[in-house]
């Protein structure tokens, strides 16, 4: 990838451009133009990254040039783009290759896994892993984002030399588990969220964490919002785990604190589900399930009524019943 300018201060996002108050447009990423609002501070950026194997069941890593690791290929989405085709791009990009279908592996968002780079930026990361297998393309070294890459069979990973993160997502597809999710870590009631930093920025990426909560009759919580019906969702603290979010959002709205949770999918790209959350933002959602017994207050509703009304909902729906989606 070419290196992209450099920002004005004052500039809002606009899609694939920016437009300052000069009216000058300039070609730049999402992580130039949030930086140049936000400085070096840690900040949650939002990530998708794959899990490539090749015809044998080697897996595809790269010594980065940003860090000095192996690690797996992926990037930072940009606004509008979905978690799927952020992955396909950075493959296309990163490595020259092309993947079949794409599964989730799991959501990383653990504090524990945050990211100092050499530049003086700090993240803390909400990370989509997928899996899929190569289906074409021709295997190429950037010389930007990666310096070297290679297939390595399943029992020769240089683990000592991946981050945590990395380790922990081959860990996660090769116990085989379904989507995996990090363990509750909480934040101070005060810490921010992306929304608090940048408040009514349409240009803003904010994580979200939108959470199914069922009791033991099946039924689940929703809540009135603009759009409808809906399951509570919130935007994810700094320094807090997505499941930390899900738990702090059953406590609040159900009174109880779920003692385990399970990721139903991600909802990114343009549609606007969830937008009442993010105002004039762009939020991409991660959706948990949590199980909470029998409890009193709010609305609770049948399942079906998820199901019946259609779209996203229906697809919510199905996912508590069976696998993981993409959206």
């Amino acid at each position: 990838m070419t290196a992209m300018p450099i920002p004005s201060p004052g500039s809002s996002w606009t899609g694939w451009r920016l437009s300052s108050p000069s009216g000058r447009l300039s070609r730049m990423s999402y992580v130039a133009w949030i930086r140049s609002r936000l400085g070096p501070r840690k900040i949650i950026l939002a990530y998708s990254t794959v899990i490539l194997h090749d015809s044998a069941g080697c897996v595809l890593l790269q010594r980065r040039t940003d860090l000095p690791v192996w690690g797996i290929p992926g990037g930072v989405l940009e606004p509008d783009e979905t978690v799927e085709a952020c992955a396909r791009r950075e493959l296309a990009e990163e490595t020259g290759l092309e993947a079949g279908p794409l599964s989730l592996v799991g959501l990383y968002t653990s504090p524990r896994y945050d990211v100092a780079y050499p530049n003086g930026d700090e993240a803390q990361q909400f990370t989509i892993c997928l899996t899929g297998r190569v289906t074409g393309g021709r295997m190429q070294v950037d010389g930007e984002e990666s310096a070297e890459q290679r297939f390595f069979p399943p029992d020769a990973l240089p683990l000592e030399e991946m981050p945590g993160w990395y380790r922990q997502m081959w860990a996660d597809l090769e116990g085989g588990n379904g989507p995996a999710l990090d363990r509750p870590e909480s934040a101070g009631a005060d810490a921010p969220t992306m929304l608090d930093l940048l408040p009514d920025e349409p240009g803003l990426l904010a994580p979200v964490v939108a959470v199914v909560i069922r009791r033991a009759d099946g039924r689940v919580l929703l809540g009135e919002t603009p759009s409808g019906l809906w399951p509570p969702a919130a935007a994810m603290r700094l320094g807090e785990s997505a499941v930390e979010t899900a738990a702090r959002l059953a406590l609040q709205r159900a009174g109880v604190r779920p003692r385990e949770s399970r990721l139903l999918g991600v909802i990114s790209g343009p549609r606007r589900d969830f937008a009442h959350v993010v105002g004039a933002g762009r939020p991409v959602v991660a959706v948990l399930l949590v199980d909470v017994g029998r409890t009193a207050g709010g609305i609770w509703e049948e399942a079906g009524v998820l199901r019946a009304s259609g779209g996203l909902s229906a697809r919510l729906a199905a996912a508590v019943e069976g696998p993981a989606f993409l959206g």
